[in-house]
């Protein structure tokens, strides 16, 4: 069964890549061509410009972090009250400006 769920999932993935490449080929070969005179793309070029841009872009997705929230490095300095003693030197800050 698990391997059942694990072969969907792949097919699943598959083919969501092969209609993402698709509609971004017919884009492509809609508009740049009409556009900018640019020549028309197949499918596996329209796969490699993606994976490029994907590459130039974003990098290889080796050390991609998601989530929001500090850094895994600065979580400790959060933890320990960090943010509450920066907003308190800040509004120190400001007063000592406004008094000069």
């Amino acid at each position: 069964m698990k391997a059942l769920k694990i072969t969907g999932f792949v097919i699943l993935k598959l083919a969501v890549i092969t209609l993402y490449v698709f509609v971004v080929m017919q884009l492509w070969n809609w508009l740049m061509p009409m556009i900018f005179g640019i020549t028309t793309l197949t499918f596996l070029q329209t796969l490699g410009v993606l994976l490029l841009c994907k590459l130039l872009f974003l990098g290889s997705g080796w050390r991609y972090r998601r989530g929001y929230g500090p850094p895994r490095h600065m979580k400790h300095r959060w933890k320990s009250g960090f943010r509450e003693k920066w907003q308190e030197k800040m509004c120190n800050r400001q007063t000592d400006s406004n008094e000069q």
